[in-house]
C-alpha cells in the first residue's frame, strides 16, 4: 500500500533544483559492481521515478551513462529528472570534455549538476580545489549547459573548505552513523562541516551511508542517522532490484521499523585474484588506503575497505572484484 506514496521533494540548497529526498545511486549499475542491462536499469529507473525519486547520481567512472540513458528515455526525457554526474578532470580542457562526454552519452543538452569528483586536501591551490577544472565548470554553468557546480569528498577538511568556496553549488559528503570511510578527521568534523555548508545555502546530499553494504546487520540505525540529519537533502542509495527499491521507498515515506529492518541486503566483498600482476593502479586510486602491494600481490584491509570499488575500475586486467560473502 505505500508503494503509492511519493518520496518528499526538497530543495536542494540554493540550486532551484527541487529532489527526492532519495537518490538513485547509479554506481550500482556499473560493470563494475553488477551485471544490470542497461534495458533492464532502465526498467528501475522509471519504476523508481514513479515511486518519487528524481534524482539520480552517476560519475564518468561509474560508467553507467548508458544505463541513466535507458531510464532518461523510457520516461520521455521528464522534465522533473535531475542528473548528478562528474569526473576527475583536473585541467580545463579535461573537464570540458567530460562534462560533453556525459551530455553527449545521455543525449542532454544541459546536465543538472556536473562537478569534481572525490577531491582530497592535497589538491588545494591558491584557496580552491583543482582550480582549472572548477574554471572549466563555472563556464559550462554560465554557457547553460550545467546548472549546478558540485563535489564529493571523503574528507571532512575539504568539506569544511568547500562550505567556503563560492564556486561550489553542492557537496555530496562520504558520512555515515558511525564515521566509517571519513578522512582528515572524525564524524563529528564531518558533521560540523555540512552544518556550513548548509547554513552557505549549499545543497548537500550524503553518499556511503551504508558504508558499502558493511551497514547491513545495523539498517536501521545507518537510515535513522541520515533521515533525521537536517543538514543533509537527500541521500544517495545504490539499489539494483525492486526488492531493494521497495524496502528503501517505504523507509523513506513511512520511517524504518524492526519489521522493515529485517531486509537484507548482500552482503559482499572484495576480492583479488592470485595472478594479480601488482600493478599498483588499484593502491594509488583507492580512496580509504585499503589497498597495498605485498609480496608481488595487491592485497587488501577489508577494515578500511567501504566497497565503493574504484579499484575494480582501475583493474584492466579484471583481478579484482565482488564476491558475495
Amino acid at each position: 500500500m505505500g508503494r503509492n506514496i511519493d518520496i518528499k521533494k526538497v530543495p536542494l540548497g540554493n540550486t532551484g533544483l527541487n529532489v527526492s529526498k532519495l537518490c538513485w545511486g547509479t554506481l550500482s549499475f556499473s560493470p563494475y559492481h553488477s551485471k544490470i542491462s542497461p534495458e533492464d536499469a532502465g526498467v528501475l529507473l522509471k519504476k523508481g521515478f514513479e515511486l518519487g525519486i528524481n534524482f539520480w547520481d552517476g560519475a564518468e567512472l561509474y560508467e553507467s551513462y548508458r544505463h541513466i540513458r535507458a531510464g532518461l528515455e523510457a520516461l520521455n526525457y521528464n522534465d522533473n529528472l535531475v542528473i548528478s554526474s562528474r569526473s576527475y578532470s583536473s585541467s580545463y580542457k579535461e573537464m570540458l570534455h567530460s562534462i560533453d562526454k556525459c551530455r553527449k552519452e545521455l543525449n542532454k543538452a544541459c546536465i543538472e549538476i556536473f562537478g569534481l569528483h572525490e577531491v582530497q586536501t592535497g589538491e588545494l591551490d591558491n584557496g580552491v580545489f583543482r582550480p582549472e577544472a572548477l574554471r572549466a565548470l563555472s563556464y559550462a554553468k554560465e554557457a547553460g549547459i550545467i546548472k549546478a557546480v558540485s563535489l564529493t569528498t571523503h574528507s571532512a577538511k575539504v568539506a569544511l573548505k568547500v562550505a567556503e568556496i563560492q564556486e561550489i553549488d553542492i557537496i555530496m559528503p562520504l558520512i555515515n552513523y558511525k564515521g566509517i570511510g571519513i578522512k582528515d578527521g572524525s564524524l563529528a568534523d564531518m558533521e560540523k562541516a555540512i552544518k556550513k555548508a548548509k547554513k552557505n545555502g549549499k545543497g548537500v546530499f550524503a553518499m556511503k551511508v551504508l558504508a558499502g553494504g558493511l551497514f547491513a546487520e545495523k539498517i536501521e540505525n545507518a537510515l535513522n542517522y541520515v533521515l533525521s540529519n537536517p543538514n543533509i537533502d537527500s541521500t544517495a542509495i545504490g539499489m539494483s532490484c525492486l526488492d531493494e527499491l521497495y524496502f528503501n521507498h517505504k523507509v523513506f515515506t513511512q520511517g524504518i521499523s524492526e519489521k522493515s529492518a529485517k531486509h537484507k541486503f548482500k552482503s559482499k566483498r572484495v576480492s583479488i585474484e592470485p595472478w594479480c600482476s601488482a600493478c599498483g593502479k588499484c593502491v594509488i586510486i583507492c580512496p580509504q588506503n585499503a589497498l597495498f602491494i605485498e609480496h608481488g600481490l595487491a592485497n587488501i584491509n577489508h577494515d578500511k575497505c567501504i566497497l565503493c570499488g574504484y579499484c575494480i575500475s582501475a583493474c584492466k586486467d579484471f583481478n579484482i572484484k565482488f564476491v558475495n560473502q
